[in-house]
């Protein structure tokens, strides 16, 4: 069964590379092409059995054909596949200069225990001072009925049974790999973005919000995790950037 295979199929970094690869090429209206898996499977041999080429080709057409509820209506949802290739970018490079000499990570930490809602405060790992460039790609940005927003695909395993993919299941795997500081890093680079290409950009306006989608469990309404950061939570993480406290 199809459903099995999801959970099933390998894990690892090399499954996910081949299903945020053949995603970054795939025309979402058209579905997808066994060309483009088949060009993947070269480059990560031994990852995907001869026999399970077909589950995988459908598995990620039930991702394309999987409901995503609106993130400001959860009663309307859109599907990846209506989403037409001139309203999304994928796999867009972003670079955010860092001119703040003391941004340390304990106040990256600040920020992230302030979008939490925590009362204990968040350690970030590795306690290092961070300069330079911070440089990232985003899995796909796209437009849908005038908001954008940021998607990123997820392989992680977190279940053999689809409920297994709840919000609650989600928030948490994002809460312990720091995905959430991850998309926020993301949505100061599509905020900025709009900044300079949008003239008209109001951000309560123009920014949809996030969408995490767990590929293993994309169906039957489970396995996208949503949410949409304050403008506040944004500004100040992108002043920190900036050199601003």
């Amino acid at each position: 069964q199809n459903l099995d295979y999801r959970f099933s199929a390998t894990k690892g970094a090399d499954i996910g590379n081949i299903l945020h690869n053949v995603l970054e090429v795939t025309d979402f209206e058209k579905g997808i092409q066994k060309s483009d898996l088949m060009s993947q499977l070269i480059k990560y041999p031994n990852i995907v059995k001869s026999d399970d080429e077909g589950k995988l080709i459908n598995w990620l057409d039930e991702c394309l054909d999987a409901s995503i509820p609106l993130i400001d209506d959860n009663s309307q949802s859109f599907k990846l596949k209506d989403l037409n290739n001139c309203n999304t970018l994928k796999e867009p490079e972003f670079h955010i200069p860092l001119n703040n000499d003391s941004l340390w990570q304990d106040q990256l930490g600040k920020v992230l225990t302030n979008y939490r809602g925590n009362a204990e405060r968040v350690e970030l790992p590795n306690k290092m001072k961070l300069y330079g460039m911070l440089k990232g790609f985003i899995d796909l940005i796209f437009e849908y009925k005038g908001k954008f927003y940021v998607a990123d695909y997820k392989s992680n395993y977190l279940g053999d049974k689809l409920s297994d993919y709840s919000q609650q299941a989600m928030q948490d795997k994002n809460r312990k790999s720091f995905y959430d500081l991850q998309y926020l890093i993301y949505s100061v680079a599509l905020h900025r973005y709009l900044k300079i290409n949008k003239s008209d950009y109001d951000f309560s306006k123009d920014f949809g919000g996030v969408y995490y989608l767990y590929l293993r469990g994309m169906k039957d309404g489970h396995g996208v995790y949503q949410a949409k950061p304050s403008f506040e939570i944004i500004e100040s993480l992108d002043k920190l950037f900036a050199g601003n406290k």
